[in-house]
C-alpha cells in the first residue's frame, strides 16, 4: 500500500487474511461476545499495521541507543547491562 493513498482490494484482502491467520475465531468471539464479521478481522488488521507505522516512527526519531533500550528493556535487564559494561 503506497502511503497517503486509498487501500486497494489486494490490501484489504492482505489485512483481512493476516488477521484471521493469527487470530482464531473463538478467540476473537470469546473476546468481542459475538460472531466474528469479515470486517472485525479487518479492523483488527488495520489496527495492527496502524501501531507498526507509529512505533516505526517514534523509534526512528530516536537516535540514542540507550533511549531505545530503556524504553523496550525492563528494569532487571538494564542493570544487568549496565553491571556488563562495568565489569568489561
Amino acid at each position: 500500500m503506497s502511503v497517503g493513498s486509498a487501500p486497494t482490494h489486494r490490501d484489504r484482502c492482505a489485512l483481512l487474511f493476516s488477521a484471521a491467520v493469527v487470530i482464531s475465531p473463538d478467540f476473537l468471539i470469546g473476546q468481542i461476545g459475538r460472531n466474528a464479521a469479515p470486517g472485525d478481522y479487518f479492523s483488527l488488521g488495520w489496527l495492527a499495521a496502524s501501531l507498526g507505522t507509529v512505533a516505526g516512527a517514534v523509534g526512528s526519531s530516536v537516535a540514542n541507543r540507550e533511549d531505545i533500550l530503556g524504553a523496550t528493556d525492563g528494569h532487571r535487564e538494564l542493570i544487568r547491562r549496565e553491571s556488563a559494561t562495568k565489569s568489561s
